[in-house]
């Protein structure tokens, strides 16, 4: 017999009904074949200090840092009798061979290698990989299991993210917690998450509006109704420019304002040029979350969750917790039942004659560029009545991939340059007048923002004489930069603090994120539940907790593109050009170095102690980092 281990017993029945595996048993399936059982989450961890060494228990600086000789796996309380039958299912002699069938992803690979590793099994695995529950997919995965040594590289990557969050976590947490006074847990991931929102927080919160003037004029020309244009300096080269900002007490304000009264107003410059935008990528997790957020308001979390139960309950979705925004060419093979399936709702929207016909090109099918999964695509089966938010988030994910065989969108843009002379001494001043129109909406006919209509600029050329309707001089003030949305900062975090916005947000960056598309949801939450952050609406901010935590560390602590750097050799370990042992010589070096820093600061002077903080003689634990929500 054959025993598969499911991560949740959801995906158990899931996968005992595809298999036509009947008798259920009150921790297991069971037929003439297989057993098929299951995880809850991550059943086996990494073991606590004290369950490696009692003297670890208490919190002293001198024995920082902790670095384990060996990395002991201990059984979760909460869940020790699932693990005691599937290690009973494991050591049963009619069972030959064990299945892995928990998330095709690192973490799912943890979880089982744990669990195997643990119960002291040493019989053969074999490894499913599934990206949809359907029973048509579940039953052609079965066909194509492969070794579980095929994987040994993706557990070695998943082994390194765990050992490190636990070194870098548990003494981290201890040296700043001791050394403070405070009750503080410190995180690979969480700290330079914490640092973008804090560093975002202050620089709202220290900003001092520096006020501004501007100068705008509407002309008119014959029929055509006014428009307006701002004053600007135009450079030497292509038509471009912006308001020009005044000071605002500037001597030259009345003089401009005079003129452009008084004066001559002509066209001296006309600039037409069309710009393509193609289709966009499909949706990894992250897109999904940000496009969600911008939308609908919905937290990362929130997202997660609905997809979550899209793939699972409903089976409508293929695997959400993916990073990868392309297809593979076996996957593309099936996209045209796909779409036939679902178009109906949406011809409407003008899908085009070769939607889900014409083979997708390699802005969307790449080989090279899925990873562990492909793009979040439905899986072709007509949605029954969905709740509210599972039914956005579906249709959300219909309308990417019909996007996909669509027209480009192509807009216009239109730039006047006008100058407006004083007949007497003969000064000139330059006015630029814009409106960007849309020639072609192409796959916008099917985005569910609405754009508004601009009206186009009046068909001049340069040479033609104009009228000033009127002139304003408008009082302004410089803006606060906007505070963090899940959106903005799972951007941030995707791009490793990088400043750049989405359409920048390049293949390379992604790979140097902090954590993954799978994790970031639960770091924003375990954020908010340390109250290192809060929420205000919409926006997430930095507590007084979180900003002096972030204060306190070194700046090291608080990197993004270093942790970036760490995520970016994981992948390596996976692919084989890292060795797993190597990465962690570099995480001991790190931890080694940022403990004397932390020992050598001066202690701060003696304060009362705050009711929720530990005191350096009987300090209260930070949470154990090895879930995904203490990263």
């Amino acid at each position: 017999m054959k025993l598969i281990i499911a991560e949740k017993p959801s995906v158990a029945r899931d996968l005992a009904q595809a298999l036509q595996v009947p008798i259920k048993g009150r921790h297991y399936f069971q037929s003439a074949t297989y057993y098929v059982s299951w995880a809850l989450g991550h059943l086996v961890g990494l073991a606590e200090p004290h369950d490696m060494d009692p003297a670890w228990r208490k919190w002293r600086e001198a024995d920082l840092p902790i670095l384990p000789r060996s990395w002991p796996l201990v059984v979760s309380p909460s869940t020790a009798e699932q693990f005691e039958q599937l290690q009973a299912l494991m050591q049963k002699p009619e069972v030959t061979t064990v299945i892995a069938a928990t998330d095709a992803g690192r973490e799912g690979e943890l979880i089982f290698r744990y669990i195997y590793e643990r119960a002291g099994c040493r019989k053969p695995v074999q490894r499913l990989w599934l990206s949809s529950l359907t029973e048509d997919s579940i039953r052609a995965a079965f066909s194509q299991l492969r070794p579980g040594s095929d994987f040994d590289r993706l557990a070695d990557n998943a082994r390194g993210r765990s050992r490190a969050d636990w070194l870098v976590g548990f003494n981290l947490s201890r040296a700043y917690s001791l050394r403070f006074n405070e009750r503080w847990s410190v995180g690979r991931v969480q700290t330079p998450t914490l640092a973008m929102i804090v560093e975002r927080t202050l620089a709202i919160q220290s900003f001092v509006p520096e006020p501004y003037r501007e100068i705008e004029a509407y002309f008119k020309t014959g029929a055509h109704p006014s428009f307006r244009a701002f004053y600007f300096e135009p450079q030497p080269g292509a038509l471009r420019g912006e308001a020009y900002r005044f000071k605002v007490d500037d001597p030259r304000l009345p003089l401009i304002e005079q003129r452009a009264r008084t004066g001559e107003a002509r066209v001296v410059r006309r600039s037409d040029k069309e710009q393509s935008l193609p289709p966009p990528k499909l949706f990894d997790l992250t897109e999904l979350q940000k496009e969600a957020n911008r939308l609908f308001g919905y937290q990362a979390k929130q997202t997660l969750d609905f997809a979550q139960r899209l793939y699972e309950s409903y089976k409508l979705i293929t695997y959400p917790r993916t990073d990868s925004r392309h297809l593979s060419q076996d996957v593309a093979q099936a996209l045209p039942s796909v779409v036939q399936a679902l178009r109906e709702p949406y011809e409407d929207c003008g899908l085009h004659a070769r939607t889900g016909v014409t083979p997708l090109g390699p802005t969307h099918v790449d080989d090279k560029k899925v990873s562990d999964h492909h793009a979040i695509i439905p899986v072709g089966k007509r949605p029954g009545q969905l709740p509210e938010a599972e039914g956005k988030i579906f249709d959300l994910i219909v309308r990417r991939l019909l996007m996909a065989w669509q027209d480009d969108y192509v807009s216009s843009q239109s730039l006047l340059d006008i100058t407006i002379t004083d007949a007497g001494s003969g000064d000139a001043d330059h006015y630029l007048a814009s409106a960007r129109i849309a020639i072609k909406k192409g796959w916008k006919t099917l985005e569910l923002r609405s754009s508004r209509d601009v009206a186009p600029l009046p068909p001049l050329q340069p040479g033609e004489n104009l009228m000033v309707e009127k002139v304003k001089i408008l009082d302004k003030a410089t803006q606060a930069p906007p505070a963090f949305n899940d959106a903005s900062l799972l951007n941030s975090m995707a791009s490793a603090g990088s400043r750049l916005d989405d359409k920048e947000l390049t293949d390379i960056l992604r790979e140097r994120g902090l954590g993954t598309p799978a994790t970031r949801a639960a770091i924003i939450e375990n954020l908010l539940q340390k109250t290192y952050v809060e929420r205000r609406e919409k926006t997430l901010w930095a507590t007084d907790l979180g900003t002096r935590l972030i204060q306190s560390v070194h700046p090291t602590v608080c990197s993004a593109a270093l942790t970036g750097e760490w995520e970016a050799k994981l992948h390596q370990i996976e692919t084989g050009h890292l060795s797993l042992e190597r990465f962690m010589q570099d995480i001991e070096g790190y931890v080694r170095e940022m403990v004397d820093i932390v020992k050598s600061k001066e202690a701060p002077a003696a304060a009362s102690p705050k009711p929720h903080q530990p005191s350096p003689q009987n300090p209260i634990p930070a949470p154990v980092p090895t879930s995904l929500n203490s990263q």
